[in-house]
């Protein structure tokens, strides 16, 4: 960073604050990340320190959903309250830093999974467009003719997916019902009873 301090308030190398901040929270050492917390943020590094806890958060968590969704969310209240000059702000830090110095299983997967699809691209690799992909939402879909059955065969296709719904099949009927009819489903639901009635041909579909 141009023009940036180059040593935090206790006299440390700001860059090495950074790069211990970051490891001791991948290694789970937590007082030791808080402490160099503080130390980026007694210096002025406030905004740097909370983007690291976000950087550490998708490089060694993965994609465990509660700790992602208590950390980012800490996180965003703790920089609300800073900006207000309220000083509880520490309590969602401390929170987001514990979350994720005790998360289980902690994985660098992103960042490989992130470098081998760049390095596959940048040594030419090039994908073929699926088939599954050229549904209704495009032209060659609607070129092809495809409408809902195709959707909710290949283009809605889920892996590892849930027992089916109680609602899937009502909702396909209502999807056939307007894709034959040509209105809106949204603007519909909107109109009050009078005019659903006044309006010839809704209900044929």
């Amino acid at each position: 960073m141009a023009g940036m301090r180059q040593v935090t308030q206790r006299g440390y190398v700001t860059y090495e604050v950074i790069s211990a901040f970051q490891k001791s929270m991948r290694r789970g050492l937590e007082k030791e990340a808080m402490y160099w917390f503080i130390e980026l943020e007694c210096s002025g590094f406030w905004s740097w320190a909370c983007k690291r806890i976000l950087v550490t958060l998708h490089e060694d968590i993965g994609t465990n959903a509660d700790v992602m969704y208590t950390v980012t969310q800490s996180v965003a209240q703790a920089k609300e309250w800073y900006s207000n000059k309220s000083g509880e702000w520490g309590i969602c830090i401390a929170n987001a830093i514990l979350t994720v110095c005790r998360a289980e299983k902690k994985t660098r997967e992103s960042g490989h999974f992130y470098v081998q699809v760049l390095g596959d691209r940048a040594n030419g690799f090039q994908l073929e467009m699926p088939d599954y992909a050229l549904d209704q939402h495009t032209r060659k879909g609607k070129q092809l003719g495809r409408g809902e059955d195709f959707f909710r065969e290949e283009s809605a296709k889920l892996s590892n997916p849930a027992p089916k719904d109680e609602y899937e099949d009502q909702a396909y009927v209502y999807w056939h019902q307007f894709e034959k009819n040509g209105k809106s489903m949204r603007e519909e639901s909107g109109k009050s009873i009078q005019q659903l009635e006044n309006d010839k041909g809704l209900f044929e579909g």
